[in-house]
């Protein structure tokens, strides 16, 4: 049977005991291994260290369909249901386990299976998505809005209170990181705070959040927007110089640019349209975006967005182009508009 994406979760702490297996896939794989401790924990009472836990490794169980019905049916000395674990799964699968799960009932061991991306058409999904006694269970790590992130946080062991400029912080950078970065960063904050009584502060957030390319292209951004041209061409060869393709940069200007035009272009004025800004800004962020929109007025802003399309449009066409040079070359002239 299908189990519904949202209800995932709550099926992963509470399973229903009276099925015999069930598949965990989807695109991310820290979500599956995080659901997947979920499911086994929940299934042994503890932890998924218990000695009723067997694993098997996917490629024996492909090719050895008695192994994998003689572990589900196998007798324990240790008192509770045991549970068997077949990680990075694939469409292969779908067969010998059809042949191992024949006549296996919830007396025997569970079956938990892990895998990645399955198209509709799988031998293995169909396989538990059909029985009855079976769940396929499909995954999305959807961006978290301010209650997942305070649930998370509890879970990870933050005992401190959290601000809501904090929540608003994490809920944005949730939406732009893989599930298991993100549980790694709400570990991060649970062991820099403990002990502390005071709230966990939105400046702290973003103290501890994954420095990286992506922290280059905002300087750069910011260097362009604050109008410092001066700055433009050491940013453009270091982030050359590690990877960062042209039309990736075009994107992230692209999008710094058409939120300065929604914030300027608000009716109740620049802090109404702040305020409509999606993730929310905070702190030393917000105090900038402000700098940026005293400096450009609506026309300027208008003139820098289509500058930035027509570039785009250079960029991604079939002609051989400079790209790195004619990407520079807006930039600085977006540059030299700020403050005009």
């Amino acid at each position: 049977m299908k189990i519904a994406a949202r209800s995932a979760p709550g099926f992963c702490r509470a399973p229903d005991t009276s099925l015999i297996g069930a598949l965990l896939f989807g695109p991310d794989d820290g979500l599956i291994a995080e659901r997947r401790r979920d499911l086994v924990a929940a299934l042994l009472g503890g932890d998924d260290t218990d000695m009723r836990l067997t694993r098997l490794a996917a490629a024996d169980a492909r090719k050895d369909a008695a192994l994998v019905a003689d572990e589900l049916r196998a007798q324990g000395f240790f008192p509770g249901r045991r549970v068997v674990v077949i990680e990075d799964g694939t469409d292969g699968l779908g067969k010998p386990l059809a042949a191992a799960l024949d006549g296996v009932t919830d007396a025997d061991a569970f079956l938990v299976v892990a895998a990645g991306t399955l198209t509709a058409r799988s031998a293995l999904r169909k396989l538990f998505e059909t029985d009855g006694r079976l769940a396929a269970v499909q995954m999305f790590a959807d961006a978290p809005d301010p209650r997942d992130v305070e649930e998370r946080l509890r879970l990870a062991g933050v005992a401190a209170p959290v601000s809501r400029d904090a929540v608003e912080v994490l809920v944005g950078l949730g939406a732009d990181m893989d599930h298991g970065s993100f549980a790694q960063l709400l570990t991060k904050i649970a062991v820099y705070v403990t002990g502390q009584t005071e709230q966990v502060s939105a400046e702290q957030v973003l103290a501890m959040a994954p420095q990286g390319l992506d922290t280059e292209v905002d300087r750069l951004v910011q260097a362009v927007a604050d109008g410092r041209p001066g700055e433009i061409g050491g940013l453009m060869r270091r982030l050359g110089a590690s990877g960062a393709a042209p039309t990736t940069l075009l994107i992230a200007m692209a999008r710094h640019f058409r939120q300065l035009m929604l914030a300027a272009s608000a009716p109740g004025g620049a802090e109404a349209g702040i305020a409509l800004i999606k993730p929310p800004l905070w702190g030393p962020r917000r105090s900038a975006f402000s700098g940026q929109l005293r400096k450009w007025r609506q026309d300027r802003l208008e003139q820098a967005n289509r500058l930035l399309f027509e570039t785009d449009g250079k960029v991604r066409s079939a002609a051989p182009v400079p790209g790195e040079a004619l990407v520079e070359r807006c930039f600085l002239r977006l540059a030299m508009m700020a403050g005009r």
